[in-house]
C-alpha cells in the first residue's frame, strides 16, 4: 500500500476549523503508518510542523481528542482506510472506518447474528494505554447504558477483546450539523441526505429536539460536556441525534485528574466563564451556552467568532457575545434571535437557567412568527376596511 503524502501545513491566515482539519489529517497519517507496521518517530512530525508541535505532541500522546468527522466513504476513502486492518471484533464484522478521535476509532460494522448495521467504537490499540483514557471509555459505556432518551444514540452492546474495549451503537444514516452547514454554504456536495432548504424555523426546531433530549439527560444528572455541531447528527427525516458521550460526566462522579477534567470540551464552544477561569468545569448553563452557539452558527451558516488562532478566538469570546442573529440576517424571526441571544449571554444571571427553559423559549419562538404574521394580516385587513369606509364616506358626500 502506498502511504499518502504528508498533509500540507495550513497558511498562517487559516481559521480554527481549517487548523483542526489539518491536525486531524496529520494524526490520521501518523496512525496509518503505525497500523502499516511502520511506527514513525513522533519527533519527525513535530520537526516537520514546528508551528503546531505542541498540539501534535498532545494529540499523538492521546492527551487531546482530534476532531470527530463522520462520513459515508466513497471509493477513494475506502482505499485510504484499508490500512486499519481490523476486520472483526466480538460478533461484529467491520466494514470500514468511519471516524477517528485521539483515543478511539469508530467503525461501521454488521452484527453477525442480526445483520444489523451498527457503529462500533473501539479504544485505540496503536498507542500506549493511558489508564485515564481507558477509564473514560468505560465511563462512556456506563453512561450510555443508563440513557434511554429519544434523540440520544443508545447503547446496544459493550465488550472487550484482546485488550481492546468497544461499545456498539446503532448506525445513524445521517450527516452532522457541521456537514449540514457546509452543504448550505455550498462548500460540500450533498450525498444521500440533502438538508436543503432549511428555514430559520426548521433550524430552530432541530436544535429544539436536542434541547428536549438534553433536558432528560440533565434530569439524570449527566452532562454531555462536548456540545457542538459535529456531535449532532441529522437523519433523512431531519430528526436530530446527539452522539459522542466520550467525555460526558455523571453528577457526583469523581474527576480522573484535575488536568483531564477541567479542560474537557472543544475550545470554541466552551462558555466564557470557563475561558475566563471563573469556573473549572462546564455546568448545565455551560451546556445551554454551547447549544445556543450551535444554533447561532446553524442560523447564520458561519462561525460565531472569526479567529486565526486559539488565542485570538479566546480573546474574541471574552470581549463579549457576537451580535444578535437578526442584526446579521434580518430574515431570521426576532423571537428565535432573542432565544439564541439569551442562551449565549455572557452574564449567567441573564442566561437560561437550564436546558428546559431554553427548550421552552425555542418552542415559543418557533410558533411566534405565525402569530405575528396572523396579527399583521388582520391589521392590514382592518386598515383596508377603514380606508374603504373613508373613501365611501368621501364619495357619498
Amino acid at each position: 500500500m502506498t502511504l499518502e503524502p504528508y498533509p500540507e501545513s495550513p497558511e498562517s491566515t487559516a481559521n480554527p476549523e481549517e487548523v483542526d482539519e489539518f491536525l486531524e489529517a496529520v494524526l490520521f497519517h501518523y496512525i496509518l503508518r503505525c497500523e502499516e507496521g511502520q511506527p514513525p518517530d513522533p519527533d519527525s512530525y513535530l520537526a516537520r510542523y514546528p508551528r503546531f508541535a505542541e498540539s501534535l505532541a498532545a494529540m499523538i500522546a492521546g492527551g487531546v481528542d482530534a476532531p470527530l468527522v463522520l462520513d459515508s466513504p466513497g471509493t477513494a476513502t475506502r482505499e485510504r482506510r484499508r490500512g486499519w486492518r481490523l476486520s472483526k471484533i466480538g460478533n461484529y464484522k467491520i466494514q470500514f472506518l468511519a471516524a477517528s478521535t485521539g483515543s478511539s476509532h469508530v467503525y461501521q460494522a454488521e452484527c453477525e447474528e442480526t445483520q444489523r448495521k451498527v457503529a462500533v467504537k473501539v479504544h485505540r490499540r496503536d498507542q500506549q494505554v493511558d489508564p485515564s483514557e481507558v477509564e473514560r471509555f468505560r465511563r462512556e459505556a456506563e453512561i450510555l447504558a443508563e440513557l434511554d432518551v429519544d434523540g440520544v444514540v443508545p447503547l446496544i452492546d459493550v465488550g472487550e477483546e484482546e485488550g481492546s474495549l468497544y461499545v456498539v451503537m446503532p448506525w445513524v444514516e445521517g450527516i452532522t450539523l457541521t456537514e449540514t452547514i457546509q452543504i448550505l454554504r455550498g462548500e460540500r456536495q450533498p450525498g444521500r441526505i440533502d438538508p436543503r432548504p432549511l428555514t430559520a424555523a426548521l433550524k430552530a426546531r432541530i436544535v429544539l429536539q436536542v434541547a428536549t433530549s438534553l433536558t432528560q439527560v440533565h434530569d439524570r444528572g449527566i452532562l454531555h460536556r462536548d456540545l457542538k455541531p459535529s456531535n449532532i447528527m441529522l437523519d433523512g427525516k431531519r430528526s436530530a441525534v446527539l452522539i459522542d458521550f466520550g467525555i460526558a460526566r455523571k453528577e457526583g462522579a469523581s474527576a480522573l485528574t484535575r488536568t483531564h477534567d477541567q479542560v474537557q470540551g472543544t475550545p470554541r464552544y466552551l462558555s466564557p466563564e470557563i475561558l475566563s477561569g471563573e469556573v473549572h468545569s462546564t455546568s448545565v448553563q455551560g451546556e445551554v451556552y454551547a447549544l445556543g452557539l450551535t444554533l447561532y452558527e446553524l442560523l447564520l451558516e458561519r462561525p460565531a467568532y472569526q479567529a486565526d488562532s486559539r488565542k485570538t478566538l479566546f480573546d474574541a469570546v471574552l470581549k463579549g457575545p457576537p451580535p444578535p442573529p437578526t442584526q446579521v440576517d434580518r430574515t431570521i424571526p426576532g423571537a428565535v434571535s432573542q432565544a439564541v441571544t439569551r442562551a449565549i449571554c455572557h452574564d449567567t444571571s441573564k442566561r437560561f437557567v437550564d436546558m428546559a427553559s431554553f427548550a421552552k423559549a425555542l418552542e415559543e419562538a418557533i410558533e411566534a412568527p405565525r402569530e405575528q404574521v396572523s396579527q399583521t394580516r388582520w391589521g392590514l385587513v382592518a386598515l383596508a376596511l377603514i380606508l374603504a369606509a373613508a373613501l365611501f364616506w368621501f364619495l357619498s358626500k
